[in-house]
């Protein structure tokens, strides 16, 4: 333990110097440090899930945020029997701002299971990284800042969202003058092979303001965030959402998912810190720190639709993964069978992207476009791995 935090220590800033929060050096360094052998997963309500939460709290302190639950970093709560507690700081801009922008992600991952451990890197300390990475940058720029920034860790994500239901629920900030989130949830990996320099950003089809922003810094780096719509990964609708934008959302407040989405590796022991590409965990931060600049300096409204229409270009972005995939059949050893129904799929989601909208039926065909990826992401293993 010692080991791990002296080298996150060795990488923050010093004295007067400044370290960029952003390097790739660093933002390894925090999850290395989260993922440890000693941390044994950070399992919910485990002693090292409560270790986990009081260092976030800690680096919340020293980047200079004010604890956010009336004089305290934690938010407390019960949940299976166990103590929970999500972390959250404020980044007070100047008066007279009253508004609030939430930057989150959640720390708790599987724990361990008898002498197996599961680290939980990519899912998710590449996204408690990637929100000290901001609370970092933009603390060194408050004074321009027209909205108040929150950001949150959250506990007990992987028992069904429950840190962020419980966060919103008990109003620890007020919902009501929240205006935006941006959540985190695996951005360090690669989705399948040929998807190296995409990550995903869900939610802005709730908003035409967050998608004229997204559009505006979505290839800011060396590095693609594709818009689709958060219906596609929820194929039996929002009551099982896939992150914690969900609380968020019921209320009504524009937000953004950013993910590189699940690699081969997700919810098992092999999601280790090596599988990590840290520069393009960076670069999506990148795009991150731009858009949540645009937003936090200016009081423009942000729109909200509740129920938005499904957009014609998830078909075509969906088209576009399916034929990069079908291109790598040989190297994702997909059988002829799995193949074919790829290919079936590009040929049903190409009729759609003539359409102007997609209705029900159009959805549901990309939802099982995506439900198939999925499969042959799950099954995929990278050349020479060895269990």
């Amino acid at each position: 333990m010692r080991q791990a935090l002296l080298a996150v220590v060795l990488l923050l800033p010093q004295g007067n110097r400044r370290a960029d929060p952003f390097a790739p050096a660093r933002l390894r360094a925090t999850v290395s440090f989260l993922a440890s052998d000693e941390m044994r997963g950070r399992g919910t309500g485990s002693p090292e899930g409560k270790m986990a939460a009081e260092w976030i709290a800690e680096r919340f302190e020293k980047i200079g945020l004010e604890p956010a639950n009336n004089g305290s970093f934690f938010h407390e709560f019960r949940f299976g029997g166990k103590e929970c507690r999500n972390v959250a700081g404020i980044l007070r801009a100047p008066p007279p701002a009253r508004e609030f922008v939430v930057v989150g992600a959640h720390h708790d991952h599987l724990g361990g299971i008898g002498k197996t451990i599961y680290p939980g890197v990519d899912d998710n300390a590449s996204g408690v990284a990637g929100v000290l990475a901001l609370a970092e940058h933009f603390a060194a720029r408050k004074k321009g800042l027209k909205r108040h920034m929150v950001f949150v860790s959250y506990d007990a994500e992987e028992k069904g969202l429950i840190g962020s239901k419980r966060f919103v629920g008990h109003g620890v900030i007020a919902i009501d003058k929240t205006v935006f989130m941006l959540v985190f949830d695996l951005i360090g990996g690669v989705f399948l092979p040929g998807q190296e320099q995409r990550v995903y950003a869900l939610g802005s089809e709730h908003s035409k303001a967050v998608r004229a922003v997204l559009e505006q810094h979505r290839k800011a780096e060396a590095l693609e965030a594709i818009p689709l719509g958060t219906y596609l990964i929820e194929p039996v609708g929002p009551a099982f959402a896939r992150s914690d934008y969900s609380a968020y959302r019921a209320k009504h407040v524009p937000y953004l998912f950013m993910t590189a989405a699940t690699p081969w590796y997700y919810h098992t022991p092999f999601d280790r810190p090596e599988r990590l590409d840290y520069e393009k965990a960076s670069r999506t931060l990148g795009i991150a720190r731009a858009i949540l600049a645009d937003i936090v300096t200016s009081t423009k409204p942000l729109d909200f639709v509740a129920k938005p229409a499904g957009e014609v270009q998830d078909a075509r972005d969906l088209v576009r993964m399916i034929e990069s995939v079908l291109e790598r059949q040989k190297e994702l050893r997909i059988s002829e069978r799995r193949a074919g129904t790829l290919r079936a799929h590009v040929e049903r989601l190409a009729k759609l992207t003539a359409t102007d909208e997609l209705g029900g039926r159009g959805k549901r065909a990309c939802q099982m476009a995506i439900m198939d990826l999925l499969r042959v992401a799950r099954s995929y293993r990278p050349p020479g791995w060895k269990r």
